[in-house]
């Protein structure tokens, strides 16, 4: 078992590795929106926060990083505790670190995207610094991951819900109407949306705002996405004939 130095009742924490390394000043040009990088024992500035093989500024700093994961992270992992230096909270359920760093980590991304949107760059990762495409917050490659992410996830959620015969729509809890993938209420409320779209002349595609093409029910962007759609399953259904002969 981990050998782990209890507290005395009244007393204070005995000392730690952590407790030896510089605290972060908030003056030191680093404070504000970018000081959140930092760890609650101030180990200097991260660089790439959270990527992969991240490394902090002070190379000593890193050397104690370095060793506290190698031998005390892999214990406190084990026996359920925040993986944060000198935190001995137990971890909130499906997380790594207990509620209260998740909290400050939240606080944390929240100041980070404001100064990074405010700065013109990327809001993805501080360690990105690269522009974001335009009328989005992310940069193209961060968007594009962004958007792969989130489309695989409701994918697999969507075949979830489909398989059980619910309703797809988001957290609905209804059964699906029969030969369909959405509950009666939710095909209405479809319905009623698409039909008042096209009658202001909008692009019936989701949630599109953009006006439709002249005679035609959808945008010149979401005409190009159909068109390459079935484009792609055509080409699909090509391969899989010329394999079976």
């Amino acid at each position: 078992m981990m050998n782990r130095p209890h507290r005395a009742a009244g007393g204070s924490r005995p000392s730690s590795a952590a407790d030896h390394l510089p605290t972060r000043s908030t003056t030191d040009g680093i404070g504000g929106a970018r000081g959140d990088l930092l760890g609650e024992v101030g180990m200097g500035r991260r660089v790439g926060d959270k990527e992969p093989g991240f490394k902090y500024a002070n190379e000593d700093a890193h050397e104690k990083w370095l060793e506290y994961k190698r031998i005390e992270m892999p214990d406190k992992i084990r026996f359920g505790l925040c993986i944060r230096m000198s935190c001995d909270r137990p971890v909130s359920p499906g997380h790594k670190i207990c509620d209260h760093h998740l909290h400050q980590m939240a606080v944390s991304k929240r100041g980070n995207r404001k100064m990074l949107l405010s700065e013109g760059l990327c809001t993805y990762s501080l360690a990105c610094g690269q522009p974001p495409a335009l009328g989005a917050r992310y940069c193209a490659k961060h968007l594009e991951e962004s958007r792969a992410m989130v489309n695989a996830r409701s994918r697999a959620l969507r075949a979830e819900r489909q398989a059980a015969g619910r309703c797809i729509y988001s957290a609905c809890s209804s059964l699906s109407a029969p030969g369909a993938h959405y509950c009666d209420a939710h095909l209405n409320e479809y319905r009623d949306r698409y039909h008042a779209k096209r009658t202001r002349g909008l692009c019936g595609y989701g949630g599109c705002k953009h006006p439709a093409e002249p005679g035609k029910t959808l945008c010149t962007e979401h005409r190009q996405r159909v068109r390459e759609y079935y484009m792609k399953i055509r080409a699909r259904r090509g391969s899989g004939k010329s394999k079976g002969e």
